[in-house]
């Protein structure tokens, strides 16, 4: 998915993506000067002398005024502020630039007037920055709106004028510039130019696939709209030619600056169909610009297709949009698969009657519309154990015959009864093909090819397989097994004894079993606890593709009180549980299998790892005492205050209001079932801003904050902006420099902390967009694990103005910077990870992020 946008966290490197590019291609042209010659065109840097939507963000690349009157609408909201105008004090508005060289001497006016914010306009001769001379500057000629009546202008000299922001209120938003001859400022407003594209959206004929709807061939453009009452247009493409055709489709609308439909509001989606007007080739719907479509170089054979535009919900806003299409010549994919097919229908079943494969067949199949997938029957070879490799080459794959045709593939390896999944992927391959690797002993297994979803697109594969020796796992675990039942099937001191260091051998043998371990904490002063349950999802562990998908909790020695949880903080889905700073004592480690309806069961390894700690002192918040009461009640559940995205009706339920330099004090809890209670906060903001968000708890806390999703649905693809968690009695923060409109902040618990009402202290500030600098390390090194020294060592050189450094870890190498991948805080320059088991191959993936807090933040 491309995105444009900037990220910018505390202490967070501001991220910047680009989306640029697209086939459509746009002229501007005019019939001449009042009559007079065409002006001269100027050729900008930037976006080829676009003038459908707004001017341009510099004088580089700033839009040319060929033809009076001249009309232009447009906005100055997510442009720089790159000139100041001279008659407005203390202006740091964003501005748009447009440029003319007229072909005679003349009067003109250029007006502002009927915009929808406060407006200023300043007109230079030559560009600012450049040595240009001021010719006129105004701030408020009507109203808060600006024009520059009466201006003499020269024949062949070139002028920039400049829209920008006046001082106070809102000085970015929609703009209407009306350029004319003579003395006096426009009394009405201009019309600005439509759509230059032929219109083929032929309401109401192409709103169902057929004969009758639009013909279009490479390489048109059109223009069209979706209305909210209008479901989809659609449109009939003829590809033509002796050899096949690489096709890319784009839909211009509200995401994509410089083009007619920017920001009038369809959120566009684009569909390719074959001439049945049944079966999806190819779907997008935010590979664009922002999240404008795009169909990418899709290699087709000649032939008759449908194209369907549409959004996501009929509901939605609707708009235009400008439909453009280019083609190129491409290699034509095999008319067939070149290997052979024993993709035997029906052979969706697993059964011992499946097609049979062997290690090294390369082989054709088809996934239909209505089949849950295809089963093959694999031969793993005798003598030792084999490393199979699997791959489904689908819809992404670039030179195999199926590339382009539709199908993400999905491959999962059964045992030979069909009972334990021992292995699966739908995304290691090349894009979102499928790549499987297993180690294997001799034998018979079930190999699954199938889609992601039921509503997925259909479509042909090739199956690759390839073995070669491994190491068998062992037959037995290699460690002590404690696991004595049924004395450990329930909560007691009678349990088996542990202790930090300990490693050992379980096995959830029902789904109703549990089993139950005694932890003795010695270390001093206070000690965290660090808990790996290895089960099916650990290459190179004894359990591995055994079936157990565990879950891991850690109790008070009350058996009730819940210290922590966790059911896929290892590898893969195994557990992985770090608890808070706890004193010595007695604990209860619970483990069991993950899966509500049908736990999983099978053998596992449990290893325990401590290290020392500073005893946590007793925790209390007091809140300012000018801070806004919540106004919840606590406990109030079912949780219906502000709810806000985690309610009954996302989108629709209530979120607390919250303003920047403003401090709520409110109350959560969590109980020992894993509920906790999440509190939202919706916060406005007018202008560009760095909003800062700081919560201090009595217990664990979480803060995220959030840009809500597109269209009129806020709660639905949620944007992560930046998360922070901290202890008990210490504070997280987030923040980010933001566009106007609205955002979430989300306060709640942290996962596995077990409070009852407790206080939080939230504030909210905003400034300039200047976060403070801080930069990120420039480099980690890191000391692998020994046998003598189990244990992960990170260090990095010192970053001055750093405040802490955070500590992500994932099993990608694309760390995702989020709750779920966070290990700790720390303020030196080193971090040790504990509890890697000696002799075992581990992947882990480590992100080292600088945290700057503000003074106002602290604790």
């Amino acid at each position: 998915m491309n995105r444009t946008g900037i990220r910018c966290c505390l202490g967070l490197t501001v991220v910047l993506w680009l989306a640029v590019g697209g086939v459509l291609a746009d002229t501007v042209t005019g019939e001449g000067w009042n009559g007079a010659e065409p002006m001269m065109m100027l050729q900008p840097e930037g976006r080829g002398g676009n003038a459908l939507d707004q001017g341009g963000d510099r004088c580089t690349d700033a839009v040319v005024i060929t033809t009076l009157p001249f009309c232009d609408s447009g906005t100055t909201v997510g442009l720089a502020n790159d000139y100041t105008p001279p008659c407005v004090t203390a202006s740091n508005a964003p501005d748009a630039v447009y440029v003319m060289t007229p072909p005679v001497s003349t009067v003109i006016t250029v007006s502002l007037c009927f915009s929808s914010y406060n407006t200023a306009l300043h007109i230079w001769r030559g560009c600012p920055t450049s040595g240009g001379t001021l010719v006129c500057c105004n701030d408020d000629f009507c109203g808060q709106q600006s024009c520059c009546p009466a201006l003499n202008v020269e024949q062949g000299v070139t002028y920039y004028v400049i829209v920008d922001g006046g001082a106070g209120g809102v000085t970015a938003g929609n703009y209407l510039i009306n350029v004319v001859s003579g003395n006096n400022c426009p009394t009405a407003p201009c019309n600005p130019p439509q759509c230059p594209y032929p219109d083929a959206d032929t309401e109401p004929l192409n709103n169902v696939c057929g004969p009758n709807v639009p013909q279009l061939s490479c390489p048109d453009t059109v223009c069209g709209e979706i209305n909210p009452s209008t479901d989809a247009d659609w449109y009939a493409l003829t590809l033509t030619g002796s050899g096949c055709v690489e096709l890319t489709v784009d839909v211009f609308a509200t995401s994509t600056p410089g083009y007619y439909p920017f920001g009038l509001g369809l959120n566009s989606r684009v569909f390719l169909v074959a001439a049945d007007c049944a079966t999806v080739l190819a779907f997008d719907d935010d590979s664009g610009i922002g999240t404008d479509a795009k169909l990418d170089s899709l290699c087709l054979e000649p032939g008759l297709y449908y194209l369907r535009v549409d959004q996501p919900t009929p509901s939605a806003p609707g708009g235009p949009y400008v439909l453009a299409l280019a083609c190129r010549t491409c290699p034509c994919p095999a008319d067939s698969c070149p290997y052979p097919n024993r993709d035997f229908e029906p052979n969706n079943v697993c059964a011992t009657g499946n097609p049979q494969i062997f290690c090294r067949d390369t082989l054709c199949g088809d996934i239909e519309q209505n089949t849950s997938g295809d089963y093959y029957l694999l031969q793993v070879p005798t003598g030792g154990c084999s490393n199979v490799k699997l791959d489904v080459f689908g819809n992404d794959t670039p030179g195999w015959w199926p590339a382009g045709q539709g199908l993400d593939p999905v491959v999962r390896v059964y045992d030979l009864g069909c009972a334990n999944l021992l292995g699966s992927d739908d995304n290691s391959g090349v894009g979102n093909d499928a790549h499987l690797e297993l180690c294997l002993p001799a034998g018979l297994y079930h190999i699954l090819v199938s889609k992601p979803t039921a509503a997925s697109p259909p479509g042909p594969y090739i199956l690759a397989t390839y073995c070669e020796p491994c190491a068998c796992p062992q037959d037995s675990c290699p460690l002590e097994s404690r696991d004595i039942e049924p004395v450990n099937n329930t909560c007691g001191t009678f349990d088996p004894l542990v202790i930090c260091g300990d490693s050992l051998c379980g096995e959830i043998s029902a789904q109703t079993d549990v089993d139950w371990y005694l932890l003795q904490l010695q270390t001093a002063p206070c000690g965290q606890v660090f808990i790996d349950v290895f089960g099916n999802d650990t290459p190179g562990l004894w359990p591995f593709g055994q079936g157990l998908n565990p879950r891991v909790w850690l109790y008070a020695n009350d058996c009730v009180t819940v210290l922590g949880m966790d059911d896929d903080g290892g590898i893969g889905f195994d557990s992985r549980l770090v608890s808070a700073c706890l004193p010595p004592g007695f604990y209860m480690i619970k483990v069991e299998g993950a899966g509500a309806a049908a736990p999983s069961i099978g053998p596992y390894i449990l290893t325990v790892h401590c290290t020392s700690c500073q005893c946590p002192q007793p925790c209390e918040v007091i809140c300012s005492p000018q801070s806004i009461p919540e106004g919840e009640p606590c406990p109030n559940v079912p949780d219906f205050y502000n709810s806000g995205c985690d309610g009954p009706v996302p989108g629709a339920t209530p979120f607390g209001p919250l303003a920047c330099g403003t401090d709520v004090c409110g109350s959560a809890w969590a109980d020992s079932t894993g509920a906790r209670d999440h509190d939202w906060y919706i916060v406005e903001t007018l202008e560009p801003d760095t909003m800062w968000f700081c919560v201090t708890a009595e217990y664990a806390v979480e803060i995220l904050l959030y840009a809500p999703g597109p269209g009129g649905f806020p709660c639905r693809d949620l944007d992560t902006l930046d998360c922070d968690r901290a202890l008990a009695c210490s504070t997280a923060c987030v923040g980010a420099c933001v566009p106007p409109g609205r955002y979430f902040v989300q306060v709640r618990p942290a996962v596995g902390v077990v409070t009852p009402c407790a206080t939080y202290w939230l504030r909210a500030r905003c400034t300039i967009c200047s976060p403070p600098a801080c930069e990120r390390p420039d480099s980690v090194v890191i000391y692998y694990p020994t046998i003598a020294n189990p244990d992960i060592h990170l260090h990095w050189p010192p970053v001055a103005s750093v405040t802490d450094y955070r500590v992500y870890r994932a099993t990608t190498p694309d760390v995702p910077i989020l709750p779920t991948t966070y290990l700790a805080t720390t303020a030196d320059t080193f971090y040790v990870d504990f509890g890697v088991t000696p002799g075992v191959e581990w992947k882990y993936f480590y992100a080292i992020v600088s945290h700057c807090k503000i003074s106002w933040c602290g604790p």
